[in-house]
C-alpha cells in the first residue's frame, strides 16, 4: 500500500493535473500533517455515496475522486440488466456543476446515457427523474445541509431510493479496482452531447414532479390561499420548485428572505445551512418580526429537509422541531383522511428508531401500522418499495424522521421538502380554520398523548484523528455497553434485546422479572383454582342453591368479569396513549387487581345474608374473581413481553404456566384438610398472600422509564 507521501508525489507528477488541484498540492509541500490528512485513506463509499471536504487528495472531494466513483458505478451498471441510463443533478454547492459534467463525461465514455438537469435542482427531483425517465441509477452532487467546505456524491437505485447496503458493496468493489488517473474512461463533454450520450432533462420532467407533489394534497385546501409565508431556500435549490408549488396552491403572500434567495455555495449568512439549527433560520426569523407571517419555512441546500417556525403568542416566533412536525403531520394526515374517506385499508406510516416514541400512540389511535427502520430515509424509501412490490403502495400514508425529513406519497423515495411545504401549509390552514396555530396543535397533541422531550447533540470529529476517535468510541460501546441510561438500569433481558447478546437459559434464570412472574403464578393460580372449583360447593351449603344452580350463576359473573378484564386492560392502554410508561400503566392496573383479590376471599362471610343477597354476593364475588383472572393474565403477558426478547416469550410462558399448575395441584391436594382445619380463616390468609405476591412482583419488575426521554444522536 502506498504511503500518504507516495500518493502525494504521484498526484503532483501527473502531466495534465487540474490547475486548482496542483496549486493546492504545491501549497502544502513540506507539511506532513496536511499531506497525511489528504491522502491517508480514500473517501469512504457507502449507502450515502461519497461525502467529504472539497480539496486535493484521495480523502477529498475533487474531480478525480468523482471520476473514479463514476467509473466504478458505470462498471457496476454495465454488469447488470438495468437500463444503461443515469440521471444526474446537483445543488448549489461549490464545484457542483463541475462534478456533474465530469460524471456525465465518464458515463458517456462507458456507453451509458447521462440525463442531466440543466440547472441546479432539489434532491427529490433527482429521485423523481430516475423513475420518470426509466434510469438504471441516479447521481446527485450534494452534501445536503453540511458546511460550505463539503460536497458529496449520492447514488440512487433504479427505484429512486438511495442504494442498499448490498448494492453499495458491489459498487465499492468496482470502485476499488479503478485507478483515478489511468483507469477512468473519459469523453469530451460536447462530443458526448453530439453523440446523444449526454442529454438535458427537459422542463416537463420538473413540472410533472411539482404536479406529483401537488397531487399529494390531503385536505380540500380551504383557507390555504389566506396563508402568509416567509420562505428561505438557504441559498440552495428550493426556490424554483417551492414557488411553483405555492402558486398551484394559491398561496400568494410569500416573502423570500433576500440574503438567502440566490444560490450560493459559500452560504455567507449561515455557515451551517441546516434548518434544524436556529442560526440557519435567523435571517428568516428577523424578517418575520417585520412581516408577521403565519409561517416561516426554510429548506436546506438540496431541498430535502424543511424547517418551520410559527408565532409563539408572545410577539415572537418558535421553531417547531422535526419530531414535533412529524407528529403534527401524522395526526393531520390520519384525521383528514378518515374524515374525507380516503384512508386506505391497512394504512402504514414509517419512521426511524431515533425518532420520537410519540408516533406510536398517535398511529395506534387511528389504526395505522407504524413501522420503525434504521436511521436514514433510505430505509423509509425501502419500505415504500416493499409495499409497491406487494401491489399495495397506496397503504403508505406518511414517513418522517427527526432530522426534518418528511414524505407523504410514493412519487419519490427520499425525503422531500417540496412535499413537506405542501403538508405544512395544508395543516396550518386547517388548524387556522379551527382558530389554532401549529403551536396550539402540538400543545393539544401533547395533552392528549403525553409530553415527550427530544434533544439532539452533535459532535464533529474531523481528520485522521477524528476517524480513529469515532472508531474507538464505537468499539468501546460494542464491547462494554452502558449499564445505565438516564438513571434507568438496563436489565439482562434489555441487554439481550438491544445489544444482540445470545439468549441462554442461564441468563434467563438470572432475570429477576422471571422470578417475579413465577412467584405470582405460584401464588395466584391456586387462588383461582380454589375460587372456581372449591368455593361454589362451600357456599352452596348455606346459599339455598344447588351446586348446579351455583354453577349457572357463575356464568353471569364471568360475563361481567370478561367485560371488567377488558376495561381494566383498556384503561391501562389509555394511560399509555396519554404518554405514561407502559410498565407504569400496568402497575396501576395491578393495584386495582391487588385490591380486588382479597375482597373476593371475604365471600364466605356473606352467608349470613338473606338468600337473594347471598346470591348477589356470590355474583359480585365471582365477578371480582373473573376480573382478577383476566387482568392478571393480561398483566403477566405484558410484563413478559416487556422484559424478554420476543423469541423467548413462549419459553417464559411455558415455564410460568408450569409453576402455576404445580401450585394449583399442591393446593388442591391439601385444600380439604386446610378447610377443615382453618375454616374461613383460610380465605383471609390466601388474600393476604396474594396481595404480598403483587407487591413483590411490583418491586421485581424493571424500573420505570422517565416520561421525558432524551434521544441523543452522535
Amino acid at each position: 500500500m502506498n504511503t500518504a507521501k507516495e500518493l502525494y508525489d504521484r498526484w503532483l507528477a501527473q502531466p495534465e493535473l487540474d490547475t486548482a488541484v496542483a496549486e493546492e498540492l504545491h501549497g502544502i509541500a513540506g507539511d506532513d500533517a496536511a499531506i497525511t490528512d489528504r491522502f491517508y485513506r480514500d473517501l469512504e463509499f457507502g449507502t450515502g455515496g461519497l461525502r467529504g471536504v472539497l480539496g486535493a487528495g484521495t480523502n477529498r472531494m475533487n474531480l478525480y475522486t468523482v471520476r473514479k466513483a463514476t467509473q466504478g458505478l458505470a462498471d457496476y451498471l454495465n454488469a447488470t440488466d438495468l437500463p444503461k441510463k443515469i440521471a444526474i443533478a446537483h445543488d448549489s454547492r461549490n464545484n457542483g456543476e463541475l462534478f456533474t459534467r465530469e460524471a456525465a463525461r465518464v458515463l458517456a465514455a462507458n456507453g451509458i446515457t447521462a440525463c442531466v438537469y440543466p440547472r441546479l435542482e432539489p434532491t427529490p427531483a433527482l429521485s423523481w427523474a430516475v423513475r420518470y425517465l426509466g434510469c438504471g441509477a441516479g447521481v446527485c452532487i450534494t452534501a445536503s445541509h453540511n458546511p460550505a467546505k463539503y460536497n458529496g456524491y449520492k447514488v440512487y437505485g433504479a427505484d429512486g431510493c438511495q442504494i442498499t447496503l448490498e448494492v453499495a458493496d458491489k459498487i465499492l468493489a468496482a470502485i476499488e479496482k479503478v485507478d483515478c488517473f489511468d483507469g477512468v474512461k473519459l469523453v469530451d463533454y460536447e462530443a458526448g452531447v453530439q453523440a446523444g450520450r449526454i442529454v438535458s432533462i427537459d422542463d416537463k420532467c420538473l413540472d410533472d414532479f411539482v404536479q406529483a407533489v401537488y397531487d399529494q394534497r390531503v385536505g380540500d385546501g380551504t383557507g390555504i390561499e389566506q396563508l402568509k409565508l416567509v420562505y428561505t431556500p438557504l441559498n440552495g435549490t428550493g426556490l424554483e420548485c417551492v414557488k411553483k408549488l405555492l402558486a398551484k396552491l394559491g398561496v400568494t403572500h410569500v416573502t423570500v428572505v433576500p440574503e438567502q434567495e440566490t444560490p450560493d455555495g459559500n452560504f455567507p449568512t449561515c455557515p451551517y445551512p441546516n434548518p434544524e439549527i436556529r442560526e440557519a433560520m435567523q435571517k428568516g426569523l428577523e424578517l418575520c418580526d417585520k412581516v408577521h407571517p403565519d409561517l416561516l419555512l426554510g429548506t436546506d441546500p438540496d431541498c430535502d429537509r424543511c424547517g418551520t417556525a410559527v408565532p409563539d403568542g408572545k410577539g415572537g416566533y418558535r421553531l417547531i422541531t422535526g419530531n414535533e412536525m412529524g407528529i403534527i403531520l401524522l395526526d393531520y394526515i390520519c384525521r383528514t383522511r378518515l374524515a374525507r374517506g380516503t384512508m386506505p385499508k391497512d394504512p402504514v406510516a414509517v419512521t426511524t428508531i431515533v425518532s420520537t416514541d410519540m408516533a406510536t400512540p398517535v398511529a395506534k389511535k387511528y389504526g395505522v401500522e407504524l413501522r420503525r427502520t434504521l436511521t436514514g430515509f433510505k430505509f423509509i424509501g425501502e419500505q415504500i418499495g416493499k409495499l409497491e412490490a406487494e401491489g399495495h403502495v397506496e397503504r403508505y400514508i406518511f414517513g418522517f424522521e427527526e432530522s426534518y425529513g418528511y414524505l407523504s406519497g410514493g412519487h419519490v423515495r427520499d425525503k422531500d421538502a417540496v412535499n413537506a411545504t405542501l403538508l405544512v401549509c395544508e395543516a396550518a390552514a386547517w388548524y387556522a380554520q379551527q382558530g389554532m396555530t401549529l403551536l396550539d396543535a402540538i400543545e393539544a397533541l401533547y395533552k392528549e398523548f403525553g409530553y415527550y422531550r427530544n434533544a439532539l447533540c452533535s459532535f464533529a470529529f474531523e481528520g485522521e484523528t477524528g476517524m480513529y476517535t469515532m472508531q474507538n468510541l464505537m468499539k468501546t460501546l460494542r464491547a462494554d455497553p452502558p449499564k445505565e441510561i438516564l438513571d434507568v438500569t438496563l436489565s439482562e433481558s434489555a441487554a439481550n434485546r438491544h445489544h444482540g447478546k445470545a439468549f441462554t437459559w442461564g441468563g434467563l434464570w438470572k432475570t429477576r422479572t422471571l422470578w417475579g412472574v413465577l412467584l405470582i403464578r405460584f401464588v395466584s393460580d391456586p387462588v383461582w383454582y380454589f375460587c372456581l372449583f372449591w368455593l361454589p360447593g362451600y357456599l352452596q351449603e348455606d346459599s339455598g342453591l344447588t351446586l348446579i344452580q351455583v354453577g349457572w350463576v357463575g356464568w353471569i359473573p364471568f360475563l361481567f368479569g370478561a367485560v371488567g378484564g377488558v376495561l381494566t386492560s383498556a384503561w391501562s392502554d389509555k394511560m399509555v396513549r396519554r404518554g405514561m410508561d407502559p410498565l407504569r400503566a400496568r402497575k396501576r392496573m395491578m393495584t386495582l387487581v391487588a385490591v380486588a383479590a382479597p375482597l373476593c376471599i371475604f365471600t364466605p362471610y356473606f352467608n349470613a345474608l338473606p338468600p337473594y343477597w347471598n346470591v348477589a354476593a356470590i355474583i359480585a364475588s365471582f365477578s371480582l374473581i373473573a376480573i382478577m383472572c383476566l387482568s392478571w393474565l393480561y398483566t403477566i403477558c405484558v410484563v413478559i413481553a416487556e422484559a424478554f426478547p420476543v423469541r423467548n416469550v413462549a419459553s417464559v410462558v411455558g415455564i410460568t404456566a408450569g409453576f402455576g399448575a404445580v401450585g394449583g395441584a399442591i393446593f388442591n391436594y391439601y385444600v380439604g384438610q386446610l378447610l377443615s382445619t382453618m375454616g374461613p380463616s383460610l380465605f383471609l390468609v390466601m388474600g393476604v398472600l396474594h396481595w404480598i405476591a403483587v407487591v413483590i412482583l411490583w418491586k421485581m419488575t424493571r424500573p420505570e422509564i422517565p416520561q421525558e426521554k432524551q434521544a441523543v444522536q452522535k
